[in-house]
C-alpha cells in the first residue's frame, strides 16, 4: 500500500446505498501508518455492523441523557448540579457512547462497583440511572425495563443520631449577647424549624405581627459559592405553608423587621442573601456567640434547630400529621421516626418493668 500524494495511508470502504438515488455510500479513511489505519478501518467496520443491529428509535445513552437533563431546568440548582456530575464524572465515560440496547444490568452495576468504596455516590448514581430509565421507557426506548432493585449496593453507614438542643443551649439562645441580625436568624430556626434556605429567604412581609405566623414561600440555594432565591420552591409544594410565631420570638422578630427593607439575612452592601461562604462564616459567628455559655454549641447546625422543633412538637402533644404540615414535609414519613424515637425514649420500658417487680 503506498502513500497518497499528501503522505498518508488511505482505504475506500463501502457501507451502504443511498436510500434515494441508489449509489453506493464510500467513506475514504487516513492514517500516518499502515497500523494505524487497519485499526481504524477496523473501527469504523464495527461502527456499521453496531448501527446495522440498532432499532430505528434507539438512541445512544450521552444523547438521551442530555435530552433528559434538558426536562429538569425547573429542579432545583443543587438537584440539577447532583444529576450531572453523576452523568459526568461517573456514568457518560462508561457507557455514554452505547445504545440502549448494549447496555444490559450487569454494565449498570460495574458502574457502581466502580464507586463501591463510596456508598452516598452509588446511591446517587441509582437515582439518576432509574429516573433516565424510566423516563426512556416513557418514550418508547427499546431495553429499559431494567430492575434497578436488583443493583447491588454498598451498606451505608449507621447514620450518627440527630440531637435536639441541649438544655444549656437552650438557655444560651436566650441569654447570649449576639447581634441583632445573629440573634434574629437563630430565633427563626429555633422557634419555627426553619429549613436554612427557608430562613435565608426570609423578607419583612413574610411576617404577619397581628395573627403571629411567618410565611414560606421561596428559598435560597447555593450555585457553587453564589446564592439563587427560587420563588418555586426547591423542595415541594408541601413547602409553602404558614408556621406560628411562639410569643417567646415575636417582640423581638417584630422589632428588628420594622423598617428593613428586602432579604433579612444579608451583607449590608447587597441585595441578595447571603452567598455560600459568607452563610457559613455568619453561623460561625453565631456558635462563637453561644460556646461561652454552652461549649457544645460548637457542634450546632441548622438541621440541629429543625430536629429540635420536632422534638418540642413531640413534647407538645401536636398530631404527627400536623407536625408534618408545619414542618413542611410532603408526608408523615419523616416525623414518625422521629416521633416513634421520642416514644422509646418517652416509654423507659427497663425502668417501668424494674418497679413492676420490685
Amino acid at each position: 500500500m503506498k502513500k497518497n500524494s499528501s503522505g498518508y495511508y488511505e482505504k475506500r470502504l463501502t457501507y451502504g446505498r443511498d436510500p434515494v438515488t441508489g449509489k453506493r455510500l464510500r467513506k475514504a479513511i487516513r492514517a500516518k501508518s499502515i497500523k494505524e489505519l487497519d485499526r481504524l478501518v477496523f473501527q469504523f467496520q464495527q461502527e456499521q455492523k453496531v448501527k446495522a443491529s440498532v432499532p430505528d428509535d434507539d438512541i445512544t445513552f450521552e444523547s438521551y441523557s442530555k435530552r433528559w437533563m434538558e426536562t429538569k431546568k425547573g429542579k432545583s440548582v443543587n438537584t440539577v448540579n447532583m444529576y450531572r456530575l453523576m452523568l459526568d464524572k461517573h456514568i457518560l465515560p462508561e457507557i455514554g457512547q452505547l445504545y440502549f440496547t448494549e447496555i444490559d444490568r450487569q454494565r449498570l452495576q460495574d458502574i457502581i462497583n466502580l464507586n463501591f468504596s463510596h456508598a452516598n455516590t452509588c446511591n446517587k448514581i441509582r437515582l439518576t440511572l432509574r429516573q433516565i430509565y424510566e423516563s426512556a421507557a416513557d418514550d418508547g426506548l427499546p431495553n429499559t425495563n431494567i430492575n434497578f432493585k436488583r443493583l447491588n449496593l454498598p451498606k451505608q453507614k449507621k447514620v450518627v443520631e440527630k440531637r435536639a438542643c441541649t438544655p444549656q443551649e437552650k438557655a444560651a439562645i436566650q441569654t447570649a449577647p449576639l447581634p441583632d441580625q445573629e440573634k434574629a436568624f437563630l430565633f427563626v430556626i429555633f422557634y419555627t424549624g426553619l429549613r436554612r434556605e427557608e430562613a435565608l429567604a426570609l423578607r419583612p412581609e413574610d411576617f404577619d405581627f397581628i395573627n403571629c405566623t411567618v410565611s414560606v414561600n421561596k428559598v435560597v440555594v447555593f450555585d457553587g459559592n453564589r446564592a439563587i432565591v427560587n420563588y418555586d420552591m426547591a423542595k415541594n409544594e408541601y413547602s409553602l405553608r404558614s408556621v406560628p410565631l411562639p410569643p417567646q420570638c415575636v417582640d423581638f422578630l417584630k422589632s428588628y423587621t420594622a423598617g428593613k427593607e428586602g432579604f433579612l439575612f444579608r451583607d449590608a452592601r447587597s441585595e441578595i442573601p447571603y452567598c455560600r461562604t459568607a452563610y457559613q462564616s455568619f453561623f460561625r459567628r453565631i456558635k462563637k456567640g453561644l460556646v461561652p455559655l454552652a461549649p457544645t454549641a460548637d457542634t450546632l447546625t441548622a438541621h440541629i434547630f429543625r430536629h429540635n422543633y420536632a422534638t418540642t412538637l413531640y413534647y407538645s402533644d401536636v398530631s404527627i400529621k400536623m407536625a408534618a404540615k408545619l414542618m413542611g414535609h410532603k408526608d408523615t414519613t419523616m416525623i414518625v421516626k422521629i416521633y416513634a424515637h421520642l416514644d422509646e425514649l418517652k416509654e423507659r420500658v427497663t425502668d417501668k418493668l424494674a418497679k413492676a417487680f420490685d
